[in-house]
């Protein structure tokens, strides 16, 4: 009896320790998936951007507007004469060896081939191109690819870096100086190109980065003597005759013209030469535009658009003149009293003076007529006295 009761004690005493080792076992098999989860995080590490810089887009420097410079009237050598607005490149680079280790760099404004064209352009046109980097007036970048001259080819753009560059933003202003206040009468086209680039460091050229262009323009150095303006000197109404009620002989019109050319007198070089290539964006081009200034008797009303005339004693004698412009549907032109800065959306209204032949600009008015209505009509000679002015822009 003993001995069974034994055996039996010893059986479930066996059970035991198989039991807690297998136990041990699941918890073992949970520690390894746990370190096979924990090991797979290296893996996704975020990758290094590659060596360049990135930009949202480049920037188009927009140059001075096709203009006139009167020769002359230059201002001396060393006066800025144009800036262009600020322009806002926000950009990062990085920069990294072949095995993806980072390297010190400092990120540059390289200057391109198409620059060395719009310098050429400029400098022949006695103007310097500078560069402003980030509001640093003091020290303006010149950048220059021509041999004899010194050689500047990158700027340096901001502190250095090592690998990332993070993000930054680069302003930039350009601006035009006089470096020659006689040229002699010419014309200078300055063609569009890339003129600019953003690398992420010094000789890093061949890497990725936004690009920095140039808009097209025209100068033009023209003499003094350019202008030849015609008019018809006397426009000479019918005599009025009218009784109450009956106008007789009002309203009355007569057409004049005016004619505007290159004066055949005046030396102009090259000026109207044909360019290489020859085409809208490099040949000869002025704009006309004309005022209409009183000089005299009158009085000027509806906002310039209509003179009161006077008899000779000086009385208001009840009628109207108006210069109507045939070409824009009879609308009246505006009348000054004296001469003013002309306003841009003026420019050109009297045409334009083009090509290496330019045919003269000829425009014809209405002078017109009326009677005052509401006034009496008063006996006597009357006369009065426009001036039009013709400028060449």
């Amino acid at each position: 009896m003993n001995h069974t009761t034994t055996m039996a004690e010893t059986r479930r005493n066996s059970a035991r320790p198989g039991a807690r080792h297998c136990r041990r076992m699941a918890g073992l098999l949970i520690l390894l998936c746990a370190a096979v989860i924990g090991l797979a995080g290296p893996a996704k590490a975020q990758v290094a951007q590659p060596s360049g810089c990135r930009a949202d887009s480049g920037v188009a420097i927009k140059l001075i507007p096709s203009v006139n410079f009167t020769l002359g009237k230059l201002p001396p050598p060393g006066t800025e004469i144009y800036r262009t607005i600020t322009y806002v490149i926000n950009y990062d680079c990085s920069m990294y060896d072949r095995l993806g280790k980072p390297l010190a760099a400092t990120v540059q404004l390289q200057a391109l081939a198409d620059y060395s064209t719009l310098n050429q352009s400029l400098t022949r046109a006695g103007l310097k191109l500078e560069i402003v980097i980030n509001g640093d007036e003091a020290h303006p970048w010149a950048p220059n690819l021509v041999a004899g001259l010194p050689i500047s080819e990158t700027h340096p753009v901001g502190p250095g870096y090592a690998g990332e560059s993070g993000p930054r933003t680069l302003n930039l202003v350009a601006k035009l100086t006089v470096l020659n206040d006689n040229p002699p009468p010419a014309r200078y086209p300055v063609p569009s190109g890339t003129i600019f680039k953003l690398v992420p460091a010094y000789g890093a050229g061949g890497y990725p980065g936004p690009f920095i262009t140039n808009t097209p323009t025209r100068m033009q150095f023209t003499p003094q003597c350019i202008g030849d303006v015609s008019v018809d000197n006397l426009v000479r109404f019918d005599r009025v005759m009218a009784t109450a009620g009956y106008m007789g002989t009002l309203p009355q019109q007569h057409p004049f013209s005016v004619t505007a050319r290159i004066n055949p007198s005046c030396s102009i070089g090259s000026l109207t030469a044909p360019a290489r290539p020859d085409n809208a964006q490099t040949q000869f081009l002025m704009l006309l535009s004309a005022q209409f200034i009183l000089q005299g008797a009158g009085r000027l009303v509806d906002g310039g658009q209509s003179i009161i005339l006077s008899n000779d004693d000086g009385v208001e004698n009840g009628l109207k003149m108006q210069i109507l412009d045939i070409d824009n549907a009879n609308q009246p032109i505006t009348i000054l009293p004296a001469p003013i800065p002309l306003a841009y959306a003026d420019i050109g209204n009297f045409g334009q003076l083009i090509g290496d032949r330019p045919a003269a600009a000829v425009h014809t008015y209405m002078a017109s007529l009326t009677p005052d209505v509401g006034k009496e009509l008063k006996l006597g000679k009357y006369s009065t006295l426009v001036l039009v002015r013709v400028i060449y822009y």
